[in-house]
């Protein structure tokens, strides 16, 4: 069993010497406008503003926080937009708690019906990592491939395969799967990857931590 599950989706821009290209920044105005317009229009706690304001003008030092932007309710539904020296990177974040009853969030594939890919002109790339908890171990690799023969059922469109058996532990005690996509290789678009990570229950806090910080 997957308890808590959570979507968090990442979109990547390059900031070159003299900033974003012009495609670049267009992407990036539309994936933040998106957000406001799905309902995240409230502004974070600590964090200056939800206006995205000037595009970086070129690589930074570090991690910074440019924006960022809620929707009020149950859990959590927010968007952050943020640069790491040359990439600007747009997170999104949908954490509903189901009104606090266990078992009752809504699943990934409701999560992810509720918020469709769609790649921004001008990125890098995207990832899209499904969270969650369980109860099962995931300490060795038979405990990797018993959780694993489970995410078939869970994740929209992933099909019976090799994957679910190449699950690796992480040094945080999470452990990773890579759901294949349905895409030609030579396709000029940017790569947007699928994960599912996952937490065991005593560790729940640390999972939150490492995904949105």
């Amino acid at each position: 069993m997957v308890l808590r599950q959570a979507l968090l989706d990442h979109e990547f821009f390059h900031v070159g010497a003299r900033g974003l290209e012009e495609r670049a920044a267009t992407g990036v105005r539309g994936a933040w406008d998106e957000c406001g317009r799905s309902g995240m229009d409230r502004p974070v706690p600590g964090v200056p503003s939800t206006d995205m304001g000037p595009l970086p003008g070129g690589p930074a030092d570090g991690y910074r926080v440019l924006a960022a932007r809620q929707q009020e309710g149950d859990g959590i539904r927010q968007a952050l937009l943020y640069q790491t020296h040359d990439v600007l990177g747009a997170a999104v974040l949908l954490a509903p708690d189901g009104g606090g009853t266990p078992g009752s969030e809504p699943s990934w594939r409701l999560l992810e019906t509720a918020r469709p890919p769609a790649a921004a002109p001008g990125g890098m790339g995207a990832a899209r990592v499904l969270l969650g908890i369980t109860a099962y171990p995931l300490s060795t690799g038979d405990d990797l491939a018993r959780v694993g023969a489970l995410l078939p059922d869970l994740v929209a469109g992933a099909r019976l395969g090799r994957w679910q058996y190449d699950g690796w532990p992480t040094g945080q005690g999470f452990a990773v799967w890579e759901i294949p996509q349905d895409t030609d290789p030579a396709a000029a678009a940017p790569p947007r990857r699928r994960l599912v990570v996952l937490a065991p229950v005593a560790l729940e806090r640390e999972l939150d931590a490492w995904a949105w910080r």
